[in-house]
């Protein structure tokens, strides 16, 4: 994260994960499917789900 921040001038409060629920606001078509608030570990899958791509596309195979 510290790096990453030196790059592209974002940081983070702190390096930790959680799975709280993150705030959301959206707008345009397709807008009232999310929801306000959704939880941390969902919110990748539901972005996927939205627009269409298949989340197994980026699954982790052995």
């Amino acid at each position: 994260a510290q790096i990453l921040s030196k790059h592209n001038a974002v940081s983070w409060a702190h390096t930790n994960h959680s799975a709280d629920y993150v705030e959301l606001a959206t707008y345009g078509p397709g807008s009232e499917t999310m929801p306000g608030f959704i939880k941390n570990y969902e919110l990748h899958n539901f972005m996927l789900e939205t627009a269409g791509i298949d989340r197994n596309r980026f699954a982790v195979t052995d």
